[in-house]
């Protein structure tokens, strides 16, 4: 698998969306957390691995993380968290170190992770959270919930689906909240979160009490998509079924409209 890092800008689109929370996702097999280098200028292995990063000529860098494994195997853990949590250096560097340690690091370091989810760099932050979600750790559910309001698209795709995975308390009514939240829609458009809200909710099997927060969907005649998604939701989560498959979206709408207005 050819392996490359994505570009800094914030992603903002579902296709650069898409692509960077594949790429995310194909990398974190086993994710470690950061750790501070030693005090001072980097030397040894460190000063190896930083001239590897800036000799480098491509996008892609799996040969480089293979490099590592073979020159270094664990060792190299240390140093590239290190670099990866130096906020001086460029995003693409930290975000490769980041996937270097975590494929030579182990669950053991995971707790470290947590202060990562507050870092500057969108990278970083996503990173994190596709750790702490592949490593299941609960620890640090209850600091994913606040991504959910990241100001980069791609963090609070990853968010939902960090908070999916590792449940923690408040889960449901947070993604009531992304799923109906405005700054995850454009031209009456859903961008990526409330689908995955909404997929989440009916995995936490979500209580039909919440069914009435999510009625504002049903009123985004512009993404039809959107409001399908919404009703087999609002059917999983509440075991009914107020209008027929068969009919035209418009009757479900307002089938779902009535039921939901019932006291």
């Amino acid at each position: 698998m050819r392996i490359s890092c994505p570009s800094s800008r914030r992603c903002s689109t579902p296709d650069a969306l898409a692509r960077t929370a594949g790429l995310l996702t194909a990398l974190l097999l086993a994710v470690p957390a950061f750790a501070r280098s030693p005090a001072g200028a980097p030397s040894g292995m460190a000063a190896e691995i930083r001239r590897d990063l800036s000799k480098r000529t491509s996008k892609r860098f799996d040969s480089l993380l293979a490099s590592w494994k073979k020159r270094y195997g664990t060792r190299a853990v240390e140093p590239l968290l290190g670099i990866a949590a130096d906020r001086k250096l460029s995003d693409p560097d930290r975000y490769i170190a980041l996937m270097g340690s975590a494929r030579l690091g182990g669950p053991a370091i995971a707790p470290r992770l947590t202060p990562l989810l507050k870092d500057k760099s969108w990278m970083v932050r996503s990173a994190a959270l596709q750790a702490l979600r592949f490593l299941g750790n609960r620890e640090a559910a209850p600091h994913v919930l606040a991504l959910l309001k990241d100001p980069a698209l791609v963090v609070r795709s990853e968010a939902v689906q960090t908070v999916e995975a590792l449940r923690p308390e408040g889960a449901v009514p947070a993604l009531v909240d992304a799923a109906t939240d405005e700054a995850n829609y454009h031209a009456g458009k859903a961008r990526w979160v409330p689908q995955k809200a909404l997929a989440a909710l009916v995995k936490l099997e979500a209580p039909g009490s919440v069914a009435r927060e999510l009625r504002p969907l049903l009123d985004y005649e512009a993404d039809p998509e959107l409001v399908r998604q919404t009703i087999r939701t609002l059917e999983a989560i509440t075991g009914r079924s107020p209008a027929s498959a068969a009919v035209p979206l418009s009757d479900s709408v307002r089938a779902w409209k009535a039921t939901l207005s019932e006291p």
